[in-house]
């Protein structure tokens, strides 16, 4: 019905009816009319529905902007790729907003893909949709239109630098989400990961899609190289041992001969005795939880104690990174933290393979060492200040 309306205003009545008669079988089954509602409407075909000013960027990753519509809803946005385009059908997607950025150097609708490649060519169509759809889709005169055209050839001074944005300098998380902002005619990225305190690469990652890698159980299990002296610093279903890390990023595309320039390395730590700091509604500072997804906060039982969970992005059970976990009193408030296996209670295991001792909140959580055997000093990288230390740093 909307959808057949002119630009205008309006008033709108309501009233009920049903199927009553009167004794000599007339309808009288009408009630009286309501109140009117009065509203405008905007119609939006032909050149009203054309933005202005539409740009793009011509790079694997390519982004569409075009000034706003008044009144518009949202956008119909058209990809056709060239340039032969009679072996392709255009691809089209509702965009809410004025930007649009393809993903992973590929377009998705539905089930139909384009990869974006160096040296193609896409046409691209957008027009404005109103609150009341659309009476036609693209016709002459009512999209604005533009060519991207993806360089075949690139320098790898072309290729910008990444600038990295996270984890957050210090938190309790041992599997944190790496992030960096995308970086021009970047197609995939490298990642270069060290250990503060062995002062080695601990992992090298390569051909990444998108700007966020979280590092998990199976992206060490693909992509880390031999521990330093023997000694692992990721533990599987556990994450990064309590310490100092430090990483680069560069980018990299088909098209250049080389990757692009290194980001400017990002220094972070992992201390699991942080979490006990952080109270739930603490949202003074962001910073502790800066993840790619928002936080899960989920409740759970183990046996007769009931548990709080938090957890970046869909749960512990999907191999997400829990940033804390509370045991919950007999009136379901959090008491502490639990950073540990909720059945036993225990606190994690430190480096050398007995209990730590850890503060939470005011108090001192007791640690089992075995005889005759002392916690090992850490060594922190201000003790030694490393630098780049041949190819291994």
């Amino acid at each position: 019905m909307l959808a057949q309306l002119r630009t205008g205003d309006y008033e709108l009545f309501v009233r009920g009816i049903n199927g009553a008669s009167d004794s000599s079988g007339r309808w009288i089954g009408r009630g009286p009319w309501s109140r009117g509602l009065s509203f405008s409407f905007h119609q939006i075909e032909g050149s009203d529905a054309v933005p202005d000013n539409i740009r793009v960027t011509n790079e694997v990753r390519p982004t569409i902007e075009w000034d706003p519509v008044p009144y518009a809803e949202s956008y119909l946005v058209s990809f056709w790729k060239g340039p032969d385009y009679s072996n392709h059908r255009p691809l089209s997607l509702r965009v809410h907003g004025t930007k649009y950025t393809t993903g992973s150097g590929a377009i998705t609708t539905r089930n139909v893909t384009e990869f974006i490649r160096p040296g193609d060519e896409f046409f691209v169509r957008v027009r404005a949709i109103g609150s009341e759809g659309m009476l036609e889709g693209f016709r002459a005169g009512n999209y604005a239109f533009t060519t991207i055209s993806v360089p075949d050839t690139l320098s790898a001074a072309q290729l910008g630098r990444p600038v990295i944005g996270g984890p957050a300098r210090l938190s309790a998380d041992a599997m944190p989400v790496l992030r960096w902002e995308h970086s021009r005619h970047a197609a995939t990225y490298d990642i270069w990961f060290t250990s503060l305190q062995t002062r080695r690469r601990m992992l090298l990652v390569t051909g990444i899609t998108d700007n966020v890698l979280h590092l998990n159980d199976s992206v060490f299990f693909r992509n880390a190289d031999a521990p330093a002296n023997g000694q692992n610093e990721f533990l599987a279903n556990t994450g990064l041992r309590d310490g100092e890390y430090r990483f680069w990023v560069r980018a990299q595309n088909p098209a250049a001969s080389a990757g692009g320039k290194w980001s400017r390395s990002y220094d972070f730590t992992v201390d699991s005795s942080r979490v006990s700091t952080l109270e739930l509604s603490d949202s003074s500072v962001p910073e502790t939880t800066p993840l790619v997804s928002p936080n899960l906060i989920e409740q759970y039982q183990a046996g007769d104690k009931k548990y709080l969970l938090i957890t970046n992005g869909l749960g512990e059970s999907f191999s997400a990174s829990v940033l804390a976990r509370y045991a919950l009193d007999e009136n379901g408030l959090p008491v502490r933290p639990v950073v540990t296996d909720p059945a036993t209670g225990t606190p994690p295991v430190s480096v050398s393979g007995f209990v730590r001792r850890k503060k939470c909140r005011g108090h001192v959580v007791p640690g089992r060492q075995p005889p005759g055997r002392t916690q090992p000093k850490f060594e922190r990288p201000e003790d030694h200040r490393p630098g780049i230390v041949g190819s291994d740093f």
